[in-house]
């Protein structure tokens, strides 16, 4: 089972790979969810992949951010750069990115990025079906969930062993982007999470989580048949990075030392200490903590812990042969057991005073520098009465072994064809949409509660979407017209395919999806497939793929700036969410309950932030859903002309329903505190 160590810049790389890590992922400057660390050019790229094939490590590059339309020239060329550097994978997010270099790189294996929010056994399979050789499975995964998934998905699995935990499931977190304009699913997170939101007490930071550590489950995921156990902390210093690799693998051997070197690695980084509360299933109060000044590290220890990795360590066994004769030329071999490399000095001269012993030899061959190779064999045949300066014996030793470190890095080096023209169907090929009012735009309906629809909305809208679990209650008499959503976040087995039995009970055959679980389990049965706002499509490459696998309408992710979205082409019918309560949040986790309980809550509680912003909390399903404090509004402001636009109603009644479609129709200004989204935001 692999190790698997951040690297956000190449103290850390020197950490994790001296620290004796299997692997190490890292970024490049851009489309990569840490574009904050210092990350990797072209140049150090390829010096940290010398660095790692010399020691028998594999490396990974993180592209695992969303890709707006105007970027497909800047991701030709990190596509490029990656590819000819020779990575062991790429980390991807976005389904357009993923197309393109499944069909620029062929041959670079793709891992499902923890972005891409991969929780249930349909989305895995999902992935292997599309090509996808490795699934990076979500966070909130008990450890019964990753068995089920690792057992029967036919890929690797990948699983967060220790780090930060965000509260939000990764890749459908909005809350960065919505309050400041720095997306969490563009490398940029500002961490508002961090700071108070609260029920009651102002001073409580209700969407904190501690550090997550699944340390000392390490055996039974490695049991279970899970391919990697993966560190968060690209964006920590190379302290952390090396004791977290250190507490790993003590945990792993079972070596005697496993509880001080966890006890190192939780004073150098923790948040009010660690929870493996999603490996357990035991979420709730113990599961929240802050980064305190009692968590801070101190110095003495930093530099205690830099000793685990100031040194090459000396991990690959060398067998070597010298040959000391007269009248033959100096023959040095090194082997590592699958390699060998030769090396000739000068011939040896007849000694004057004192001559060479094979002692003197000996002490040469065992000399290794700064490789990773250690003597553990050794063959000599000493002449007598000969000599030679021992530098220049110590030369031929040095050549012999730098040839053996090439040769081992040449057999492992992955060489990459780049075929660059697929890129050339999207650069500079978009359409440019014209600008409209939303009345001039068919109109979708995306409803909460059956309770909030009435007939003048299912009059006037092009098409009515609710969950699963309202269509008992829909009295629509045109069927056609209804859609089913499916759960975004649905862990359990079978879930799916029980949503939708009872979709076709209604004889429905609309759904809406927004993981890609739920587009599996909908396209193995037929279903017609909406993709809703969180599948994170942003571009039309990404358009483009779902179209081929048959999906026939998609919403444009809300992230997008206006003038991306006016560039965006395809050949199905793309819509953007235009009016609602966006969801910012969707976890598993319940911050009113842990604060106040359910009791108090109702399932329709209420947070609040510094500000005195509320955000209503609705829970359902197994998770719970944070909307935005106010709701996007655009009725009046002219928008990229897309095929349909959609209206959200969270909390709304039924006549307040009613009358937002009415000023939607009327192009009416709100009245109200509003906001108009990130589309004229242009989010970084």
């Amino acid at each position: 089972m692999e190790i698997l160590a951040p690297v956000g810049s190449t103290e850390s790389l020197k950490a994790a790979v001296y620290g004796g890590a299997d692997a190490v992922y890292l970024g490049m400057q851009n489309f990569n969810a840490r574009r904050q660390a210092d990350n990797f050019n072209a140049s150090s790229l390829k010096e940290a992949i010398l660095l790692c094939r010399k020691n028998g490590v594999k490396v990974y590059a993180a592209l695992n951010t969303i890709i707006f339309e105007d970027e497909y020239k800047e991701l030709y060329e990190t596509v490029e750069e990656i590819a000819k550097a020779g990575v062991d994978g790429v980390i991807v997010q976005d389904w357009g990115a993923a197309e393109l270099l499944r069909k620029a790189v062929p041959e670079m294996p793709i891992h499902a990025s923890t972005q891409m929010s991969v929780h249930n056994l349909e989305g895995a399979l999902y992935a292997a079906e599309t090509g996808i050789k490795r699934v990076i499975l979500a966070r909130e995964l008990s450890l019964d969930s990753i068995k089920y998934i690792t057992e029967n998905c036919g890929i690797e699995t990948e699983v967060f062993i220790h780090g930060a935990l965000c509260f939000c499931l990764s890749g459908q977190c909005y809350m960065s982007s919505a309050i400041g304009g720095r997306s969490g699913n563009r490398g940029l997170c500002a961490q508002p999470c961090r700071l108070p939101f609260y029920c009651r007490d102002r001073e409580r930071c209700g969407l904190s989580l501690k550090d997550m550590s699944g340390i000392r489950f390490a055996k039974e995921l490695q049991n279970i048949g899970v391919a990697s156990l993966k560190i968060e902390g690209r964006m920590k210093r190379p302290e952390y990075v090396a004791a977290a690799v250190r507490a790993l693998k003590s945990e792993i051997a079972d070596g005697d030392d496993r509880k001080e070197n966890f006890e190192i690695l939780s004073k150098v980084f923790s948040r009010s200490g660690f929870t493996d509360g999603y490996f357990t299933g035991k979420t709730g109060e113990d599961m929240f903590g802050v980064r305190t000044k009692e968590d801070a590290a101190e110095p003495a220890l930093l530099r205690s812990i830099h000793a685990f990795y100031a040194r090459q360590p000396k991990n690959i066994a060398l067998s070597a042969q010298a040959e000391f004769l007269q009248g033959k030329k100096l023959k040095i071999a090194v082997s590592d057991g699958n390699f060998e490399a030769v090396k000739f000095g000068n011939v040896p001269q007849k000694a004057e005073t004192a001559e060479i012993s094979k002692e003197d030899i000996l002490n040469v061959l065992k000399k290794t520098g700064d490789t990773p190779f250690y003597l553990e064999n050794v063959k000599i045949e000493c002449g007598r009465g000969l000599f030679m300066p021992l530098g220049e014996i110590n030369a031929v030793r040095r050549e012999a072994q730098e040839d053996l470190l090439k040769l081992r890095t040449e057999a492992v080096s992955k060489k990459y064809d780049f075929d660059g023209k697929v890129f050339d169907k999207f650069i500079g090929k978009g359409v440019i949409r014209t600008e409209c009012f939303a009345k001039e735009i068919p109109m979708v309906g995306k409803f909460e509660k059956a309770e909030q629809i009435s007939e003048y909305a299912e009059n006037v809208l092009k098409r009515i979407c609710i969950p699963v679990k309202e269509l008992k209650n829909i009295k629509i008499k045109d069927g056609k017209k209804v859609c089913a959503i499916l759960s975004r976040f649905a862990d359990e087995a079978g879930q799916y395919d029980a949503e939708l039995d009872e979709v076709r009970k209604y004889g429905i055959n609309c759904v809406e999806c927004g993981n890609i679980g739920a587009v599996y389990a909908a396209k193995r049965r037929d279903f017609e497939i909406m993709l809703g706002f969180g599948m994170n499509v942003a571009n039309s490459a990404a358009v483009d793929f779902w179209s081929r696998e048959g999906v026939r309408e998609a919403e444009i992710s809300f992230e997008c700036a206006a003038r991306d979205i006016k560039k965006i082409y395809s050949d199905i019918p793309i819509g953007t969410a235009v009016y609602g309560r966006l969801p910012l949040m969707i976890s598993k986790n319940c911050p009113v309950k842990a604060e106040i309980g359910c009791g108090a809550c109702g399932k329709n509680g209420t947070l609040k932030d510094r500000t005195g912003a509320e955000f209503k909390v609705l829970c359902g399903g197994g998770y719970v859903r944070i909307l935005n404090s106010v709701p996007l509004y655009l009725a009046d402001k002219p928008i990229p002309k897309t095929d349909f636009v959609s209206l959200y109603f969270t909390v709304e009644n039924r006549d307040e329903c009613d009358e937002i479609i009415r000023k939607y129709i009327n192009s009416e200004k709100s009245g109200e505190n509003i906001t108009r989204g990130m589309y004229f935001r242009n989010v970084k």
